[in-house]
């Protein structure tokens, strides 16, 4: 029986989304150079994060035999940064901008 269809688990996993929304609203809400840069690169991460977590995972499932918790670290880390690095380069070129993202430029 898989882990997902287990009640406590499935308990477990909306009292951690309760709890981080939370914590968020008591202590997340505070501004800093990193909220401010990732406020701005949000939509960025959600669009292109799947690739490099799928392409990253994918690799390191057929070619090594790391510890999972390694992995997902591993995983995390390349999604994130993946995705960063993506959105920045897509969105330095106008007409990609325009076709992935729907984001036009606005003229001066």
């Amino acid at each position: 029986m898989p882990t997902v269809n287990c009640i406590s688990a499935t308990a477990y996993g909306w009292f951690a989304c309760l709890a981080v929304l939370g914590c968020m609203k008591k202590w997340g809400n505070t501004r800093s150079v990193f909220y401010s840069f990732m406020e701005k690169r949000s939509f960025g991460l959600y669009v292109f994060h799947y690739l490099p977590l799928s392409a990253t995972a994918y690799a390191l499932h057929k070619y090594t035999n790391l510890p999972a918790l390694l992995v997902y670290l591993t995983v995390a880390s390349a999604a994130f940064a993946g995705s960063l690095m993506m959105y920045e380069i897509i969105s330095r070129i106008p007409v990609f901008c325009w076709c992935v993202l729907g984001i036009r430029k606005e003229k001066k």
